[in-house]
């Protein structure tokens, strides 16, 4: 049986669906076998990938708060750039034309990469004992990351838009 929320990875787009599996009253499973016709339920892929990211830059943010505040000892060679996080890889591995020439797409690259620039300064300052530094570095990386998540969710509405025109032509 399958766990309650599954993943479904549509081969070469980087659309999908979090559904959740119904599940009988005596357990059984409803879906013996997933057939892709009975996979249109739940969240859109747009959706998902903007919970996942924010959620990331919630728990980026933190650990970098924490090694600024000494909480850790995350310096700034403990942080990869802007394409070694999972939305990093994520954004380097999309294939589907249509998602490349997306304007969301390309405009989430270089707030990406000043929230990743920041947190290594941040961390860098308060290495060096400059706190007023490290907590100017900060805010940049915040700012930074409301940039990204605006460029997530404009991505993950023209997405979702995508997927609904595909499935209605497909019927």
């Amino acid at each position: 049986m399958l766990p309650p929320f599954v993943i479904i990875r549509n081969e070469g787009h980087i659309t999908g669906r979090l559904l959740r599996r119904p599940q009988h009253h005596n357990g059984a499973d409803p879906w013996p076998t997933f057939s892709p016709a009975r996979t249109y339920a739940g969240l859109g892929s747009g959706a998902l990938l903007v919970e996942i990211a924010k959620n990331d830059h919630i728990a980026f943010k933190r650990r970098v708060l924490d090694g600024v505040l000494g909480r850790t000892d995350l310096k700034a060679d403990g942080v990869p750039d802007h394409h070694g996080c999972r939305l990093g890889k994520w954004y380097d591995a999309i294939t589907d034309q249509s998602v490349l020439g997306n304007s969301a797409y390309t405009c989430l690259v270089n707030p990406h990469q000043q929230v990743h620039a920041a947190a290594k300064a941040a961390l860098t300052h308060a290495g060096e004992g400059r706190v007023k530094e490290a907590f100017d570095a900060l805010e940049e990386m915040n700012k930074a990351s409301v940039s990204v998540v605006t460029m997530l969710e404009n991505l993950a509405a023209e997405l979702n838009a995508m997927e609904e025109t595909r499935l209605l032509a497909a019927g």
